[in-house]
């Protein structure tokens, strides 16, 4: 599953987020309330299933109690246990191929439902709209690109322009 489909897949679901963090997290009885699409980062090299992060004030030499939990998980391991077929199923294309039913049936739904393809295409499209709006507005701050050259060179409607220049100018001092 790429980035875009992990995306779309648990936005939203709390059945599959549920499913995912009981088994990370070893919490079987553990509630999901809400659920939020994945942030992602640049791959961990190493051995280890999970890396637990856990934040320090280095001055004091303190855990900084601000409640949060940091997991990273190793999307490349693979082993013969609760984490290693998350991970495996993780890997399918294929929703026959999962080991889980929960991820397998959300699979299917997105990948082989009208509907849900419908969802991923929308999804996908949204995306590239904000990759799109974001490299306008980059090049902006670069002084790479002139403001009256957005709707010809990335091709944006009106309001596309209008909406990166008030991210612009929300973002830049007045006097730059």
């Amino acid at each position: 599953m790429d980035d875009n489909f992990m995306t779309v897949f648990f936005n939203d679901d709390l059945e599959c987020t549920e499913y995912v963090l009981r088994v990370i997290l070893e919490i079987p009885d553990l509630k999901v309330t809400e659920s939020k699409s994945q942030y992602t980062i640049a791959n961990l090299k190493g051995k280890l299933p999970l890396y637990h992060i856990d934040r320090t004030i280095r001055e004091l030499n303190s855990p900084f109690d601000d409640k949060s939990h940091i997991i990273y998980v190793n999307g490349e391991y693979r082993g013969d246990n609760p984490i290693g077929n998350l991970l495996h199923d993780f890997s399918c294309r294929n929703a026959d191929d999962m080991k889980s039913a929960v991820l397998a049936n959300k699979t299917r739904l997105l990948k082989e439902n009208e509907q849900g393809v419908k969802r991923m295409c929308r999804a996908v499209e949204e995306l590239i709209e904000e990759d799109r709006i974001e490299t306008a507005l980059k090049m902006l701050v670069q002084k790479r690109i002139k403001e009256e050259e957005l709707s010809v060179f990335f091709a944006f409607s009106q309001k596309q322009v209008e909406q990166v220049l008030s991210l612009y100018h929300d973002r830049t001092p007045a006097n730059a």
